[in-house]
């Protein structure tokens, strides 16, 4: 891993704000972990740019897959960070595709980045950036970056305003308030009511409990149910289970067996008597909930949350 001043690497950074900043390229995860939890701490990120999640999906899914890791960090004259970069280059059978890691797993790709550089960076002096980055980078033949929020967090996003970058998909988001109490009071009473309904439909097949375990092996045993209700969904709508693969298996059970640095794992289930008929699998990370993975029985022995 080198370090390198971009004004020496291309002299016209002299007249921006990148004058003083330096770029490194790491090619390992391990080599770049001191730096990239610092960056977490740092910098506007998602939880799929943690180390851990990074980590976890480089050593089970991706540790079959003909990529190379490089890791991309800018620094200012400080050395505080002002961008991370997880990519990776993955060799298909005739080209050379850089792309981020974390592959179809990772909701959501963007750098880790200092919300003072996000801001008052430009558009020209990030491209100018970014040719830096790629001339560092091994010989590639094509850019495959994809799932790009516009922001992070309300941070702008300079690689969605890269040339040529465009928009393909929405993802959504809810605003919840302050406390449980503002919530319920923008709900109607007709809200309550069916959901209290459905708990009663609920109790006639047992007694109806909702759980958040802490228990190493009693989360292991909400997603091994969780991947038997998502699969048994999957193969009955026609679509490919990926929980059908070891190294998925392993990466969500890797994943809740731990915690992201600054956010945690939250696995929760619904059982009626003594049956679990629906879970959760998510995160929580800095103020955001991601709701990642839900299921729930469809196989005839219990009724499905809201059924009768």
């Amino acid at each position: 891993m080198h370090r390198i001043r971009l004004a020496e690497l291309d002299h016209g950074f002299t007249k921006t704000s990148l004058a003083t900043a330096a770029i490194s390229i790491y090619s390992s995860l391990s080599q770049a972990e001191g730096a990239w939890r610092r960056a977490v701490e740092q910098c506007a990120c998602f939880v799929f740019q943690t180390f851990e999640w990074n980590a976890a999906w480089r050593e089970t899914v991706g540790r079959t897959e003909a990529i190379s890791e490089h890791v991309v960090h800018v620094t200012g004259a400080d050395g505080r960070t002002l961008m991370l970069l997880p990519l990776a280059i993955r060799q298909t059978r005739h080209l050379r595709v850089l792309e981020f890691l974390g592959g179809s797993l990772t909701d959501y790709n963007a750098p880790l980045i200092d919300v003072a550089f996000a801001r008052a960076v430009t558009t020209e002096e990030f491209e100018r950036l970014w040719r830096a980055v790629i001339s560092l980078l091994p010989k590639i033949d094509a850019i495959w970056l994809v799932r790009m929020p516009k922001t992070i967090d309300g941070t702008p996003n300079p690689l969605t305003g890269l040339a040529r970058a465009r928009h393909t998909d929405d993802a959504h988001a809810a605003a919840l308030p302050a406390s449980f109490k503002e919530f319920t009071a923008a709900r109607s009473t007709q809200f309550f009511a069916q959901i209290r309904r459905h708990r009663r439909r609920l109790e006639k097949h047992g007694a109806v409990n909702v759980s958040f375990p802490s228990a190493h092996d009693e989360r292991l045993e909400v997603l091994r149910v969780l991947a038997e209700q998502k699969s048994n969904w999957l193969r009955s709508n026609g679509h490919g289970n990926a929980f059908d693969r070891p190294d998925t298996r392993a990466f969500y059970e890797r994943l809740t067996k731990c915690q992201p640095q600054a956010g945690r794992i939250l696995v929760a289930c619904l059982r009626v008597g003594d049956q679990i008929t629906a879970t959760i699998w998510g995160a929580i990370f800095g103020r955001r909930y991601y709701l990642l993975l839900p299921s729930y029985a469809r196989d005839g022995r219990t009724i499905p949350p809201g059924g009768s």
